[in-house]
């Protein structure tokens, strides 16, 4: 099997704020009927350090196989920091939440439940946006172009690889591929694209290349798209990713967390959550320098400071 190569430096750009998909839009396949969704977030409770909210995403267009919730805190202070029904990340104040093998299917008019404990000051303010595959959630059905005729139809397309939400660290390798075909016609190339920006295209199966990772750290979502011989395109399923920064090495002083089995290191400016490891040499007072890599969308038990993966530690 023949792999392609690609390395993106400075290509993929990252919004903290705003409506998903800015910067380079993937257009919609003609053969789309309809899009949609309707998202009712509620807060069901809350306290001085936290809340915990409840959300149900209606799909109000064409069935889904896969999908991603997306929206952003209005609040600097607000976090997610346990998630369940979706797999969960955090970048800045943007929050994806993408489907489970066991929900990934969502029906026209089905409803999905999901739901996080967060932490912030009170008040918790709403998220006021709100896209599912970055269409935006309006309450709304919107029809898409007109499906070609019974002698003109539409390639497929789907994303094979990566199979789950990866968290990718950065430089490291990602193999990205696809399966795509057309009923009357032939594929003319796929088109894949890493946070709306266009990372590779491949003109012969198989799809597929390896991506040498150089974005910003935070999340973003991969798409495949497909050409025809007739012009006609189809878009395949959104899968989420995340970036996590390169390995860095820190020094810092060793504090109990709030909860039990909770460590922190303290550094002139910085509290880190150290999170794997060798806890043996997690006391308190302990001047230890540690290595390993900043993940702000590590969803941990420990409600407080940055989540840092320890890769390994010793006395400073």
């Amino acid at each position: 099997m023949s792999i392609k190569r690609w390395s993106g430096a400075g290509t993929i750009t990252f919004a903290v704020a705003g409506v998903l998909g800015a910067g380079v839009v993937i257009p919609a396949s003609p053969a789309m009927a309809a899009s949609g969704c309707k998202v009712d977030y509620a807060v069901v409770s809350q306290w001085p350090t936290g809340f915990q909210a409840s959300i149900q995403v209606t799909n109000l267009g064409d069935p889904l196989n896969g999908w991603t919730l997306q929206f952003d805190f209005p609040e600097a202070t607000q976090r997610v920091e346990q998630g369940w029904a979706a797999s969960w990340s955090q970048a800045g104040a943007r929050i994806s939440a993408a489907s489970l093998p066991w929900n990934s299917a969502l029906g026209t008019d089905a409803t999905v439940s999901v739901g996080f404990v967060g932490s912030s000051g009170q008040p918790a303010p709403a998220p006021t946006a709100f896209t599912v595959n970055g269409v935006p959630c309006t309450g709304t059905p919107v029809t898409e172009s007109p499906s070609p005729g019974p002698g003109n139809k539409p390639p497929t397309v789907t994303l094979t690889s990566p199979s789950m939400n990866p968290d990718i660290a950065w430089g490291y390798d990602l193999y990205i591929a696809a399966s795509a075909s057309d009923p009357d016609g032939v594929v003319t190339k796929v088109e894949f694209y890493g946070g709306g920006a266009l990372l590779f295209t491949d003109t012969a199966a198989p799809y597929e290349f390896t991506y040498t990772v150089r974005g910003t750290p935070g999340g973003f979502s991969l798409q495949a798209k497909a050409y025809d011989n007739d012009g006609l395109t189809a878009t395949s399923q959104s899968i989420s990713a995340f970036i996590f920064s390169p390995a860095e090495t820190i020094t810092g002083v060793v504090e109990a967390g709030i909860e039990g089995g909770c460590w922190s290191l303290v550094t002139g400016t910085t509290r880190y959550l150290l999170v794997g490891g060798d806890q043996t040499l997690f006391t308190p007072g302990a001047r230890l320098r540690v290595r390993g890599t900043t993940r702000p969308n590590l969803v941990t038990t420990c409600i407080q400071d940055t989540p840092f993966l320890v890769y390994s530690a010793q006395p400073a």
